[in-house]
Parts: structure tokens; C-alpha cells; sequence
């Protein structure tokens, strides 16, 4: 199913903006009265037809709507800091869209790069990465500080991971969640957490885990992070 971005104006009207709008009237050569798929983040796939074309913008009316079902079973989130090259954190959202991501928290860390995170540009990133994946269902973009996300969770509610280089103890992701369930995984800056980090995110609940013995990159470490998960996901 060929799928595209469309910002809903009621409920029964969207429109369609930005590259979306030559690929359907200049690529594929649609015209009004013609049918399209689109789809607004919320995992609903609404099935219209072209009501207007014009240079920036593809009108549709909808015709019928689908409830898609998520093609995973349990809710992950992942905490990253950003990495001072913006283009590896912008690589990393786009890969864990496309296997499945519930919540993207980008933290602010002890050591974390100060850099400017351009929301609009992660959203279209977001936004193209579902339309590749015919993955229906927008992940939440959040920026937050290490320590309000620490004070926000809840090990009642969630699994609670953090993969850090430091030493001491730690279980392979993947013997850590044998036992399914919503799961949030912290992965730290370039230069790691620092240990007062790690100790406040055991104490508040988080399992330390480990990724494997070689020493990843942030944006390799989200994404072996979001695998193993997923994969499991498959297997269960």
C-alpha cells in the first residue's frame, strides 16, 4: 500500500503538503477524482479521494477509514543524547521508526554535546521513515533532562534499562527481557554517563545491561537496542 502525509481539517477533509504533493500529482500523475491513501500518525489509514490539486497542496475527501494493528506487541521507549553530528542521531530516528519506536526521548546528559535538535526536521524525518515502512503509528518526540526523566518514571509501570561502559554487573539485553513488557532503554552521550548517572538511574529502578563487548557508537548502541527488542517481539 503506497501511503502518504495528510494533516486532518475535519473529519472528513485532509490535505496533503510538501514533497508528498509533486510525488502524487507529478510522479504517479494523479488527478482530482483519483484515490489516495494517507495517513496522520494516528494508525488509521484513511482511504480519500482528490478533491483539489494545486501547486503546494492535494485536497482529499475521505471516503472510508482503517484501524491498522500495530505490528509490535509491547511499547518501547528510547532516551538518547544527541550526538554533536546531528546526521547520526537523524539516521538513528529513521532506522528505529521504520523496525518500531513508541516514545523518542532525546536527553540531556552530564556529557552531552550541546546542539539544536530542529523538531520540524526529526517530524519529516518521522513522518517519511512510516510512509518507507507502512508503519502507521507516530512515535512521541520528546526533549527532556536526564534527571526529570529519572523523577518521571516508574518501575511499576515500566522495564527499566540502562547500557552504560562503566563497570560492574550487568545482563545482556537480551536475557533482561525474556519476560516482555513496556520497556524504556537509556543510552547515554558520547562520553558515556557518569557514574553519579548510573548510580541515581539503579536506584530509581533502571537494570544495567549490557550491549555486547564492543564499545558502539550512541547511534549503533539505539539501534542494536531497538533490534534485540523487536526481535523478541517476533519470537513471542
Amino acid at each position: 500500500m503506497q501511503l502518504f502525509w495528510g494533516n486532518k481539517i475535519n473529519d472528513s477533509v485532509l490535505i496533503v503538503q510538501g514533497e508528498d504533493v509533486g510525488h502524487i500529482s507529478k510522479s504517479l500523475r494523479k488527478k482530482i477524482g483519483d484515490e489516495v491513501n494517507l495517513i496522520d500518525g494516528s494508525g488509521k489509514v484513511f482511504h480519500c479521494v482528490i478533491t483539489k490539486i494545486t501547486r503546494n497542496q492535494v485536497d482529499a475527501v475521505v471516503m472510508s477509514e482503517e484501524l491498522m494493528e500495530k505490528n509490535w506487541k509491547n511499547s518501547l521507549s528510547l532516551a538518547v543524547s544527541p550526538t554533536k553530528n546531528l546526521d547520526r542521531i537523524e539516521w538513528l530516528v529513521e532506522k528505529i521508526v521504520e523496525i518500531g519506536i513508541d516514545c523518542i526521548y532525546f536527553i540531556q546528559c552530564e556529557r552531552s554535546q550541546k546542539v539544536n535538535i530542529r523538531l520540524d526536521r526529526i517530524n519529516r524525518i518521522v513522518q517519511s521513515a512510516m510512509k518507507q515502512s507502512n508503519n502507521v503509528y507516530k512515535p512521541l518526540i520528546i526533549q527532556k533532562s536526564f534527571t526529570g526523566l529519572i523523577q518521571d518514571f516508574n518501575a511499576n509501570e515500566l522495564n527499566g534499562f540502562i547500557a552504560h561502559c562503566g563497570d560492574g554487573d550487568k545482563q545482556p539485553l537480551c536475557r533482561e527481557i525474556i519476560k516482555l513488557k513496556d520497556t524504556l532503554i537509556l543510552i547515554g552521550p558520547e562520553g558515556d554517563f557518569t557514574p553519579d548517572e548510573v548510580t541515581i538511574a539503579l536506584k530509581s529502578g533502571f537494570l544495567p545491561i549490557s550491549l555486547g563487548s564492543s564499545r558502539l557508537r550512541t547511534e549503533t548502541a539505539g539501534l542494536y537496542a531497538v533490534s534485540v527488542f523487536r526481535g523478541l517481539n517476533l519470537i513471542q
